[in-house]
């Protein structure tokens, strides 16, 4: 899987948009691979970045600042 892929995959487990077999998937390999979880972390940084910037799209907002509520 490439960078692209992982960016646009972990997008989406950051915005709880993945079934859950997929969210554990990426939940269990980011615990085995310090690498893997390096890209996640940079994912969310930038996820973050662009809700600050009022860069999301609506939905995607929404589903940010209700993750963050709930976590």
């Amino acid at each position: 899987m490439n960078s692209s892929s992982n960016s646009n995959e972990f997008r989406d487990f950051l915005l709880d948009r993945l079934p859950p077999e997929q969210a554990e998937a990426i939940e269990e390999r980011m615990f085995q691979n310090e690498a893997y979880f390096s890209e996640l972390q940079d994912a969310e940084d930038d996820l973050i970045e662009e809700y600050a910037m009022e860069a999301l799209n609506p939905a995607e907002a929404q589903l940010f600042e209700a993750r963050v509520e709930r976590d």
